[in-house]
């Protein structure tokens, strides 16, 4: 009779012990799916947008994207900002809701000089160019010069 019942202990324990074990790997899934779930929000970040901007000379009327369905475009794309000229030119179609008259530029360096000799009367691109853009004495002006009147993400 003594070693049905230190049987009976013996299989409660076990149980118990049992229970204890996928309490805690329960436990430890949880908090795995949460650390997860902040990794996935952190990486997230990385793959941030990138924004496109449609600027205007300062002294220009445009106040709103509207205003400016009769402007020929200058555009400037790179392989880095992983957009095409087609893709940035739809995007500003959506923005104006009529299909704009454009062109490409090499780079925003040409863009801006586009702009500034009114070969163009607004241009579109990376938004993250503009400070390395005016940091080049030549391209200075677009400091004062250039104003944003509308901008899109793109991923």
């Amino acid at each position: 009779m003594e070693g049905k019942k230190k049987h009976s202990v013996l299989r409660w324990i076990g149980i118990l012990f049992l229970l204890l074990i996928l309490a805690a790997g329960a436990a430890a899934l949880y908090y795995v799916r949460i650390a997860g779930k902040a990794l996935d929000e952190i990486t997230d970040q990385d793959e941030s947008q990138t924004v496109f901007s449609v600027y205007v000379r300062t002294e220009d009327s445009a106040e709103k994207i509207k205003d400016t369905k009769e402007y020929t475009f200058g555009i400037s794309v790179n392989a880095a900002d992983n957009i095409t000229y087609a893709q940035a030119a739809e995007r500003l179609e959506d923005l104006l809701k009529a299909k704009p008259r454009a062109r490409e530029y090499e780079n925003p360096f040409e863009l801006i000089e586009a702009l500034k000799k009114e070969k163009v009367q607004a241009v579109v691109f990376n938004e993250a160019y503009l400070s390395s853009l005016t940091e080049v004495e030549e391209y200075e002006w677009a400091k004062e010069g250039i104003r944003r009147i509308a901008s899109f993400a793109w991923k």
